[in-house]
């Protein structure tokens, strides 16, 4: 391996506290997964016993599709779909759904969403008047709950806003919990999000750099819990995924002057304890990533875009 991980601790002022040690995660090398596939964000989940990708082209706003086995297949266009900005995945029972803005369709901010079978996608569809974003939107299946979780910022503003979307049926797209804002919490970058037990956890970037994290009661009827400040840490691109049962936090190390060269990661331990900081360094510029969980085997998998050719790579956890 190229990269290595360097240890360091964190200590803040105020927010939540830093706890106990970070798993150490070894990486693979990483691999670019189609020299011809080039974009500047991406998303990824783990749908059918296969990792997919989804992303618009480098300089249109169409949307792209590949998946992995036991190697990468090559970029296909969705067809007839387009996105003003990154898609976003999640998996509910035997589907892959998809979100994404409206792409060409004029001023429409609606967010849109289609569904893949394994083998189709289907024609996306807007969603209700009341979830309306101008950036990628966070996304979460619920499968206790059957809908999809929908985390994102205001159409031309800062304001977080919290949403569900079930589909009874083919013809009945019914938004069963109305968008409501989370109080004080706003952003002007795409939040993450995901359900750990009985409650929900997200964290979204601040203007300064820090990354805040909130979590949820239990339920729909539930009430969110005044953000955090995570201590110590700057960072873009965030991610929240379940590892072995237990929650982690993936962000792009902010560094003053350049493009991020670093992956942080950390763990939640509880009653809003985050273990130490660990670093992994891939010696390139990055502008995206997304961490993924196969359900085969709990191995962890990162797919990353490299600043400047914008090719996406992919790698996965060495070992156990």
């Amino acid at each position: 391996m190229k990269g290595f991980i360097v240890l360091a601790g964190l200590f803040g002022f105020f927010g939540i506290a830093l706890a106990a040690s970070t798993p150490t995660i070894r990486w693979e090398q990483p691999r670019c997964i189609d020299e011809g596939a080039t974009t500047k964000n991406i998303s990824a989940a783990f749908f059918d016993n296969r990792l997919h990708v989804v992303h618009r082209g480098l300089s249109s706003d169409k949307i792209y599709h590949h998946y992995y086995t036991n190697r990468w297949h090559g970029q296909a266009r969705i067809a007839n779909q387009s996105s003003a900005d990154t898609p976003s995945l999640a998996v509910l029972k035997d589907e892959l759904w998809m979100f994404h803005t409206s792409g060409g369709k004029g001023k429409d901010t609606r967010v849109w969403m289609s569904k893949f079978n394994g083998t189709f996608w289907e024609d996306d569809r807007a969603l209700p008047k009341e979830i309306q974003t101008d950036i990628q939107p966070a996304a979460f299946g619920d499968p206790m709950g059957g809908y999809v979780a929908l985390l994102f910022k205001g159409k031309g503003s800062p304001q977080l806003y919290w949403g569900a979307v079930k589909f009874p049926s083919a013809s009945d797209d019914r938004l069963f919990e109305t968008a409501t804002k989370l109080p004080d919490q706003k952003s002007d970058y795409s939040p993450t999000l995901v359900r750990w037990g009985v409650t929900w956890h997200h964290v979204h970037q601040g203007n300064s750099g820090h990354l805040w994290y909130s979590s949820s009661q239990s339920g729909m009827n539930h009430i969110w819990y005044p953000n955090l400040m995570i201590p110590g840490i700057k960072g873009t691109e965030p991610w929240l995924v379940v590892i072995q049962g237990k929650m982690h936090l993936f962000f792009l190390s902010q560094e003053s002057g350049s493009a991020p060269t670093r992956l942080g990661y950390l763990m939640y331990e509880d009653k809003g304890m985050w273990s130490e900081v660990k670093y992994f360094d891939f010696n390139k510029k990055v502008n995206d990533i997304v961490i993924a969980v196969n359900p085969a085997d709990n191995k962890v998998h990162m797919v990353f875009v490299e600043k400047g050719t914008w090719k996406i790579y992919h790698t996965k956890q060495f070992g156990n």
